[in-house]
């Protein structure tokens, strides 16, 4: 399936989801920004291990959430 998937694609169909859901966790337009950022480099550099055992937006999702660390969006403002 990996082999299939194209990563501007990919990212066209998710990346309003995946912004969506990084500003419910990060609460912040910037966070989130970066957030989604991190979310696609990591799916560019895993799509290859994509095997299909869940729906790809699962396995999207579930990079955002595991990839984004609340010590790294600390705000002393």
């Amino acid at each position: 399936m990996a082999g299939n998937l194209n990563i501007g694609e990919v990212f066209n169909e998710y990346k309003n989801k995946v912004y969506r859901l990084s500003l419910s966790i990060t609460r912040n337009e910037k966070d989130a920004e970066d957030t989604m950022q991190n979310v696609f480099f990591k799916v560019l550099k895993n799509l290859k291990y994509f095997r299909n055992k869940s729906s790809l937006s699962t396995w999207i999702y579930k990079i955002t959430y595991k990839g984004y660390s609340p010590m790294c969006y600390n705000s002393f403002s």
